[in-house]
């Protein structure tokens, strides 16, 4: 949301504060999310192997790769065009 507005003139963005409550939500939101996993049964929420998270990690950034590749994901931080 607040990348979207960078580039655009000082008066077409939206205001500060609206910007610090978008994100001071989402925050929240992650925060209580996060925390409500950990309460969750370990029949729920099991443990993995620190080897099965690796390979899931090693999978999702080439998977991440090829995704960028094929659709021509740009980056958040890269200037608009």
């Amino acid at each position: 949301y607040i990348y979207r507005h960078s580039n655009k003139p000082k008066e077409e963005r939206p205001k500060w504060w609206f910007s610090m409550t978008i994100i001071t939500l989402s925050f929240i939101a992650w925060f209580a999310l996060f925390s409500l996993t950990a309460l969750l049964p370990s029949y729920l929420n099991p443990g993995l192997s620190p080897i099965v998270v690796l390979i899931i990690g090693i999978v999702a950034g080439i998977a991440k790769y090829f995704f960028k590749r094929r659709y021509n994901v740009q980056s958040t931080y890269a200037p608009a065009s």
